[in-house]
């Protein structure tokens, strides 16, 4: 008798390890399928809200704004803080308005700067100014040169400006065809520090005019000024870029 209970209750047992076993394969059936169910919803962009609060966030691309009459898709990634709105009668969808956008991009690739890194830092701003670079160079710069003309890097002159100028202790940069009648406005100038005046960092200048309102100023290491032809070619096409998009 005592023997056919024993019988009984491993034959229990060994019921209920293998229920048990079979819960526990069913858990993790269903476990392996839910994920994988998520990893196809991740990337086919399906995720419902709740699943997708839990992924990580996409990296920004670009960013539309909108500075003078000019819209502009800027690398949201190198941009040092988020655009102030100018205009908040802007409905849903519409790119909002600023008057500033700054952007921090390292050289010579143009991407976001990394943290310790120096490269060039690109303002774009709406303009105000109707002065032309032309103009401003030959009305208002020239008047302050002083007499020594400094030979500049790859083919650029140098003048010194006065303390009157409000520049003093800045040197011009120029190309020398910018002085004659009839220069392109989109000649090369850009101040930077006189030596003795120089400072860690130290950073040349330059403006450009560009489109509907718009203008942009970007600083860079004056080390770099004997590139200026390879950095002034790559801030206009990245800007233009930005206006294409």
């Amino acid at each position: 008798m005592i023997a056919v209970e024993d019988r009984q209750i491993t034959s229990a047992w060994s019921n209920s390890l293998r229920m048990l076993i079979v819960l526990l394969s069913m858990a993790a059936f269903i476990s392996l399928f839910r994920l994988a169910d998520m990893t196809a919803l991740q990337r086919h962009g399906s995720v419902p809200p709740r699943a997708q609060a839990a992924l990580p966030a996409a990296p920004p691309h670009g960013m539309k704004v909108v500075i003078g009459k000019e819209v502009l898709t800027v690398p949201a990634a190198a941009m040092r803080f988020a655009p102030n709105a100018g205009n908040g009668a802007a409905g849903a969808g519409t790119p909002p308005e600023t008057q500033l956008v700054e952007l921090n991009l390292s050289w010579p690739a143009l991407e976001p700067l990394a943290p310790g890194q120096r490269g060039i830092y690109l303002s774009l701003s709406a303009r105000a100014d109707p002065i032309q670079p032309r103009e401003r160079f030959q009305r208002i710069l020239m008047p302050f040169f002083e007499r020594e003309v400094l030979n500049g890097p790859d083919g650029l002159a140098g003048r010194r400006l006065s303390e009157g100028s409000g520049y003093g202790g800045e040197i011009l940069y120029f190309e020398p065809r910018l002085a004659m009648p009839g220069a392109a406005n989109s000649l090369f100038y850009a101040r930077c520090p006189a030596p003795e005046f120089e400072s860690a960092p130290v950073s040349c200048l330059r403006t450009l005019r560009l489109g509907a309102g718009l203008q942009a100023t970007y600083r860079f290491d004056a080390a770099l000024l004997a590139q200026w032809r390879r950095i002034d070619s790559a801030v206009s096409g990245l800007i233009g870029r930005m206006r294409a998009r």
